[in-house]
């Protein structure tokens, strides 16, 4: 499974550590933007975990350290997305003021809006990117199955279907894909050479009820 998704919507902390950080030897995972990271009770936690994970690291060490003058850039905005529950942005956006009140950190609201990275080139499941073992998602009979029904798009949530869409008609990356993964990539580092941390929502809505039919 995931990360982000998970740690978000289940009240914990998730960390996705950047590209080789854990060594992938031997773990079946698959994408352009997949990778092993700790899902933990708290930082802390996250940080001993890593520790274990990461050959040579110390990130538990880090923990007590000072933040003052670190640059925060809080972002709400993400293109062509619509938060759909205003509780989500209001709570960020609390630990947002937390975060600036006491720790000397500088937290800032620039006017910024998001490229949506739906439809980027190394976010869908191309037949040229990693495989899961091997199998492209798409070549099991189980996902197979599922696209074969009519209204099967219907079945997901909305920020799910264009990536769904996407991979089940999918064979080769797109000009369109590359230019947008190319826009998402420069706006990043554009981003990161001007604040140290972007602070955004994880998700666009609250975590659904057991007995709600929502399927991500």
């Amino acid at each position: 499974g995931s990360i982000r998704l998970p740690a978000a919507l289940n009240g914990v902390f998730g960390l996705m550590p950047s590209p080789g950080r854990v060594p992938l030897d031997g773990v079946v995972i698959g994408g352009a933007v997949s990778a092993a990271g700790p899902l933990t009770r708290d930082v802390r936690d996250a940080a001993l975990f890593l520790d274990a994970m990461a050959p040579g690291a110390c990130f538990s060490r880090e923990l007590d350290g000072s933040i003052a003058g670190l640059r925060v850039a809080w972002i709400s905005e993400v293109e062509d997305m619509d938060v759909n529950d205003p509780r989500v942005v209001a709570r960020v956006r609390a630990g947002a003021a937390a975060l600036a009140q006491g720790t000397g950190a500088i937290v800032e609201e620039p006017d910024v809006m998001l490229i949506d990275s739906m439809g980027a080139a190394p976010l869908s499941p191309f037949p040229e990117l990693p495989t899961y073992g091997g199998l492209r998602p798409w070549d099991l009979p189980e996902i197979q199955r599922i696209v074969a029904e009519p209204g099967w798009e219907r079945r997901l949530a909305p920020n799910a279907r264009p990536w769904g869409i996407s991979g089940a008609e999918a064979t080769a990356p797109s000009e369109a894909g590359e230019q947008r993964r190319r826009a998402v990539v420069d706006q990043m580092q554009s981003l990161l050479g001007r604040w140290d941390v972007l602070l955004t929502p994880t998700i666009d809505q609250i975590a659904p009820v057991i007995s709600d039919e929502w399927v991500f």
